[in-house]
């Protein structure tokens, strides 16, 4: 009586309940940023075969929260739990084969590892996947698989792949050419807030490449991806204001936004202070650079 007793205890510890109940330990102390203790129920559960928990702890010393910084010990824990299947795993181990984190780089390897994930249907490895058959990385240069896996991706509301899809819409690679089905794609990644896909849009606003040229509506695109840190849009947005294209002549605001870009697009702006230098006042210059040294990324 007493050995069933000690039986039903032990199975009582592999009941799925328990389990759960220790993922649940390590997730709240995710969830409340207590990364040390995090760390400590993620190494146990990790070791003891939890896929999750080892993707988990993998991201752990990927960022180096709760335990030190180490590249190939966030590769053999993303491993461990690509090998069960967890399609993030996967896609991540593929993202460190890509870039040769913690791993020698391995275009193929990455290929391999974001099919995997991509069949499970995990977007962002198909978008990623995608890349490699577009640029012919670790795989046959293929535009059209590379449409397919953007399209799959897309379909599932991923803004990186709608506006890659775009991309391919509009330059006819991989699908007919279509400018105006390259506008739909831009708008609705647009819309999620993808910063890029803002800018894309606005160009042919700009333009008047698929859609009704619209230079209103080009600025408030180009302005909303400017204030977002996008370089491109921002000398866009500036030259408009300096210019008076689609709203109305402000120096300042242009000065400003160029002087934003410049910082990673030095050689376009140069041409524009360039071309203000007489434009501008030296009053209106000194504000800009006032507004300029305040500003930061909007969410």
């Amino acid at each position: 009586m007493q050995a069933i007793i000690v039986i039903c205890a032990l199975a009582m510890l592999w009941l799925p309940g328990r389990v759960a109940a220790g993922e649940a330990d390590w997730r709240a102390a995710l969830a409340a940023g207590d990364y040390a203790a995090a760390g400590d129920l993620l190494v146990a559960a990790a070791a003891a075969g939890e896929a999750a928990a080892q993707y988990q702890l993998g991201l752990l010393y990927d960022s180096g929260r709760g335990v030190a910084r180490d590249a190939e010990a966030a590769a053999g824990w993303m491993r461990k739990a690509a090998l069960q299947g967890n399609a993030e795993a996967q896609r991540v181990l593929g993202i460190y084969y890509q870039a040769g984190k913690g791993v020698d780089r391995d275009h193929r390897a990455a290929a391999e590892w974001y099919g995997k994930a991509a069949a499970q249907g995990n977007a962002k490895a198909q978008r990623n996947l995608g890349y490699l058959y577009f640029y012919g990385k670790g795989v046959a240069r293929d535009f059209r698989r590379a449409a397919e896996l953007y399209g799959r991706a897309a379909a599932q509301g991923y803004a990186k792949a709608q506006r890659n899809l775009g991309y391919l819409y509009y330059f006819g690679k991989g699908v007919p050419r279509d400018k105006q089905k390259a506008a739909e794609l831009f708008a609705a990644a647009a819309e999620k807030g993808y910063d890029k896909a803002k800018y894309n849009l606005g160009f042919l606003f700009y333009h008047g490449e698929g859609v009704a040229r619209d230079l209103a509506r080009a600025a408030r695109l180009f302005e909303d991806a400017a204030g977002q840190g996008h370089a491109d849009s921002q000398v866009f947005i500036g030259r408009m204001y300096a210019f008076g294209e689609g709203v109305a002549r402000d120096p300042v605001k242009g000065y400003y936004w160029l002087l934003l870009a410049s910082a990673q697009k030095p050689n376009i702006t140069a041409y524009y202070f360039d071309v203000l230098r007489d434009k501008v006042s030296s009053d209106a210059q000194a504000k800009a650079r006032r507004m300029a040294a305040e500003w930061s990324p909007e969410e």
